[in-house]
């Protein structure tokens, strides 16, 4: 019940088919390459991890702002938005100079025009 079974004992069991020699080398290509591959984690860790790394890389990301957080704690007063743009009113030039007028020489028409009177 203990004893185990090697290989070449199952492959001389099989000298009489005809692929026996190549089975032979598979066989032997196997036992040299006996790399082991780990079985699988089960779900539930695979997802603890999962969600362990995706903290690590979130706690990373959301660290750069803690200095502004506690500056802005910091402060007596508030305004927002904390940097005000600066405003400068458009005046007519200056908006004019993003325009380029464009002229159009249309030749007049000429058309005649029918009445036509109902006697109704």
């Amino acid at each position: 019940t203990g004893k185990k079974v090697r290989i070449h004992e199952l492959v001389g069991a099989l000298r009489t088919t005809t692929g026996h020699g190549e089975l032979k080398k598979q066989l032997s290509k196997v036992q040299k390459n006996n790399k082991k591959v780990e079985v699988p984690l089960p779900q539930v860790q695979a997802d603890r991890i999962q969600r362990s790394l995706a903290y690590e890389a979130t706690t990373k990301d959301v660290s750069k702002w803690d200095q502004v957080v506690q500056a802005n704690r910091r402060a007596e007063h508030l305004s927002f938005p904390l940097y005000e743009e600066k405003f400068e009113p458009v005046t007519t030039e200056k908006f004019g100079i993003n325009f380029k007028v464009h002229v159009l020489i249309v030749e007049p028409v000429t058309c005649s025009i029918v009445v036509v009177e109902s006697d109704s």
